[in-house]
C-alpha cells in the first residue's frame, strides 16, 4: 500500500515514517526509483519490535537517487539489519549532500554490529 501511494508522489521532498513495522526494502526502492526530489529520509520501526525489513540491499537502493541532488537528513530508527556496512554505503554515496544521519537502536545481540570504525567514514 505504501509503495504505491509514493509512486505517485514524483515532487515529494520529505518522507518521514517512523515507528511503523511496515516499512521495508520496497519502499526504500520505490522511493529511491520515484520521488527524485528527496531531500529527508526518516524510517523506522518500533523500539520494542526490532525491524529486520529493511537491509543493506535497502540502503544500497537509496543509491539511485542521481547527483547533484540527495538526501540531507537521514534517520534510521530501530532497524536491526543496519550496520557498519549501511553506514559506510551512505557515506561513501551521499558525501557531498548528507548534513545529518541518525541512526537510533537499543541494544541487541542480534542486530548488525555498528562499531567506532562505521562513524570514521563519516
Amino acid at each position: 500500500m505504501i509503495c504505491k501511494i509514493v509512486k505517485e508522489l514524483e515532487d515529494l521532498t520529505t518522507f518521514i515514517c517512523l515507528r511503523n513495522p511496515f516499512i521495508n526494502n520496497d519502499v526504500l526502492q520505490t522511493l529511491a526509483t520515484h520521488c527524485k526530489k528527496l531531500t529527508r529520509l526518516e524510517i523506522g520501526g518500533l523500539q520494542n519490535d526490532y525491524s529486520d525489513d529493511i537491509t543493506l540491499e535497502g540502503i544500497e537502493s537509496l543509491g539511485l537517487f542521481k547527483k547533484p541532488a540527495g538526501l540531507k537528513k537521514i534517520k534510521i530508527e530501530y532497524c536491526t539489519k543496519v550496520g557498519d556496512q549501511a553506514i559506510h554505503f551512505i557515506s561513501k554515496r551521499f558525501y557531498h549532500c548528507l548534513e545529518e544521519l541518525s541512526i537510533v537502536r537499543n541494544y541487541y545481540e542480534k542486530a548488525a554490529r555498528i562499531s567506532d570504525e562505521a562513524f570514521a567514514y563519516l
